[in-house]
């Protein structure tokens, strides 16, 4: 009657019931260990990488979705359970995070299990506790479009009315920020018409562009901590074409004071007079590289932010392309979203402490069960799917770059700290994390042990 349909034994969800969680606890404690399998003998030849496809990373990029929606729930569904404690701020983050994220997606899929009543319920609740009377008046206008259980439908009906003597406006601190254009967001993404619809049975038909949990401004995803779920104040960018992975890491954590002395893509050594002058380098007949080094000093990550945002307004033209007035704005993904490119002189300015990196799911996948030994061997074999795979398209759907290649996230501020757990691929408050490891022992997301997860810090 609630509209979400009962879990049944055979399938496992983390949206199942109280019965079945238990009994899936007892089988986990109850199965055998498992005999250890005998490794394959590696053949003398050598095999060819195996190359993700188009589907492969569809279908990788669904399926890490479903588990962000899944671990996200079962906090929604742990508040009908007895005995649980309820924290309003983490509630309203996580049924908010809910609706943006369905609404991502294709509206007639919800996955199985999740309950639009219960998020849309826990939403208006803890909105209407928190301030956000505006949103929480739109989500009781949703949930009259749904049947509601006998038992709630009393209590729910109580808050619509109470509703009503309260101001149709949302708490300003409780609006969202985007740090890589800082604009404002409101609360709910206005093109979550998808899902309501869907939700009260009608036809879908809005239009999908820069819906989900991202910056209506310029499609930049929020990066949440997978705890509480705050925004947390990272900004996503990608190096330059020409500059691989390993290099733009060397160059982020090249001490400043061998910033000067080492050679960048595009430069070659100038020739000092005297016998014992510093190795300098000049710029070649690159003008970009030129340019940047003639900087008035300011940051450069900066110019390349702003240089990404006049971009995306359709205010200039790529790098390379020739802008002419009939052009629209500049393309980037399918959400319109074009990420910041940074150079090699911009890779070297940037802090390491303030950097954060995402290894390849490929290499992590690879290094999952294996020993210290193999994490090498992991690490070179993800390296050779990604030279097989060519040049990074970065207008390629879906995205190639954190499949096989790292994602790379600065820190905006670093008075925050943040931790990053690899297997997961996920970022949280160092401080909830840090928790999380000393009461369960595991990383929160992944549920990978402590020594797994060791290296959470930045880059």
């Amino acid at each position: 009657k609630d509209g979400r349909p009962r879990p049944r034994g055979g399938r496992r969800s983390a949206g199942g019931s109280g019965e079945a969680k238990l009994e899936e606890a007892k089988l986990e404690e109850a199965k055998p260990e498992p005999a250890p399998m005998p490794r394959p003998q590696k053949s003398k030849a050598k095999e060819a990488p195996h190359v993700p496809s188009a589907e492969d990373m569809t279908r990788h990029l669904e399926y890490t979705r479903r588990a962000e929606i899944y671990y996200a729930y079962q906090q929604i569904e742990n508040l009908y359970q007895p005995f649980t404690s309820s924290h309003a701020e983490a509630n309203f983050q996580v049924a908010l995070f809910l609706i943006n994220t369905l609404a991502g997606g294709a509206p007639e899929v919800v996955p199985y299990g999740c309950s639009v009543l219960r998020i849309l319920y826990t939403l208006a609740r803890n909105a209407k506790t928190l301030g956000a009377y505006k949103l929480a008046r739109y989500a009781y206008d949703r949930l009259l479009l749904l049947v509601v259980p006998e038992r709630e439908r009393e209590k729910m009906e109580l808050d619509m009315l109470t509703i009503q003597a309260k101001p149709v406006r949302d708490m300003q601190e409780l609006l969202p920020v985007c740090f890589r254009c800082h604009s404002t967001n409101p609360l709910l993404n206005p093109f979550v018409g998808n899902l309501m619809r869907a939700a009260g049975r009608g036809a879908p038909g809005s239009s999908l562009l820069m819906s989900g949990d991202v910056c209506t401004n310029c499609s930049h995803p929020f990066i949440r901590s997978f705890v509480s779920f705050e925004v947390l104040p990272l900004v996503e960018f990608v190096p330059a074409e020409g500059v691989t992975d390993e290099e733009a890491i060397d160059l982020i954590r090249t001490p400043p004071q061998e910033a000067s002395k080492r050679r960048l893509p595009g430069q070659h050594k100038k020739g000092v007079g005297g016998g014992g002058g510093a190795d300098t380098w000049e710029a070649d007949e690159e003008p970009a590289i030129a340019s940047m080094q003639a900087s008035d000093g300011s940051d450069l990550f900066t110019e390349a932010l702003n240089r990404t945002l006049a971009q995306q307004e359709g205010h200039t033209a790529a790098p390379g392309e020739f802008k002419t007035d009939n052009d629209g704005p500049a393309k980037g993904d399918a959400a319109g979203h074009i990420p910041i490119v940074c150079d090699a002189a911009c890779l070297l300015t940037l802090k390491r402490e303030e950097v954060y990196i995402l290894r390849p799911r490929l290499e992590i996948a690879m290094q999952s069960g294996s020993s210290d030994a193999d994490a090498t061997e992991a690490a070179k074999k993800c390296k050779e799917t990604s030279d097989a795979m060519g040049p990074l398209d970065k207008n390629a759907t879906p995205p190639q770059r954190g499949v096989a290649r790292c994602r790379f996230f600065r820190n905006m501020l670093p008075d925050i700290p943040i931790a990053v757990s690899q297997p997961a691929g996920h970022f949280f408050l160092e401080e909830d994390f840090e928790l999380g490891l000393l009461k369960e022992g595991t990383c929160p997301f992944s549920r990978q042990s402590q020594a797994a997860v060791n290296d959470y810090g930045p880059l």
